[in-house]
C-alpha cells in the first residue's frame, strides 16, 4: 500500500524475473507437464532450432521472445504451471495456498502472463495497472504469515527493494 501502482507492478515483474533467472524450472519441465498437442503446438510454433533453445532456456527466456506461444497452451494448463512455478520457487508453500493462488491466477490473464514474462507493462492503460496491481495483491491474500515473510525476504525481493 506504500507503493504507487506503478511501483507496485515494477517489483512484480522485477521480482517474478528475479525468481525465474534463479529458478531451475526450464522449457523442457513445461513440455513434460503439457497434454501432447500443446507440446506439439509449441514445437511447430518454434522449429527445431528454437525449440532446442527453449527446453533449456527459464520459463521466461523460453517464452518472452515469443509470447504467442501462450496460445498452445490451455487456461487450464496454464494455471497448473503456474503453481508448479509458484511452489518450485517459494518452499514450503501450503497446498492451500498454492490452490487459492492457482485460482486467484485462473482469474486473470495477466498474472499468467506475468509469470510467463510475456506481459508489457510499459503498454498497458493506468486503469489495467491498477487491476492488475489488485490480483496480484490478491496472491498475497492466500498466503500465511510464515508465508509471507518467506517471499518478502527471499534475495530477488531484497534485492530489488
Amino acid at each position: 500500500e506504500c507503493l504507487s501502482v506503478e511501483n507496485q507492478v515494477s517489483l512484480l515483474v522485477n521480482l517474478t524475473r528475479r525468481l525465474d533467472s534463479e529458478d531451475t524450472f526450464t522449457g523442457q519441465n513445461v513440455i513434460d507437464m503439457l497434454a501432447d498437442e500443446e507440446a506439439s503446438c509449441i514445437q511447430e510454433g518454434l522449429g527445431e532450432e528454437q525449440y532446442a533453445a527453449f527446453l533449456d532456456a527459464t520459463v521466461t527466456e523460453a517464452f518472452t521472445p515469443a509470447a504467442s506461444l501462450l496460445e498452445c497452451i490451455s487456461p487450464e494448463s496454464q494455471t497448473r504451471l503456474f503453481a508448479t512455478f509458484s511452489a518450485s520457487r517459494v518452499e514450503g508453500l501450503r497446498a492451500e495456498a498454492v490452490s487459492c493462488m492457482s485460482g486467484t491466477v485462473a482469474g486473470s490473464p495477466n498474472l499468467v502472463a506475468i509469470g510467463f514474462g510475456t506481459l508489457d507493462v510499459d503498454q498497458m492503460e493506468e486503469s489495467e495497472l491498477a487491476q492488475l496491481s489488485e490480483e496480484a495483491a490478491k496472491l498475497f491474500e492466500c498466503l500465511n504469515e510464515d508465508e509471507v515473510l518467506q517471499v518478502l525476504t527471499l534475495p530477488a525481493v531484497i534485492e530489488e527493494s
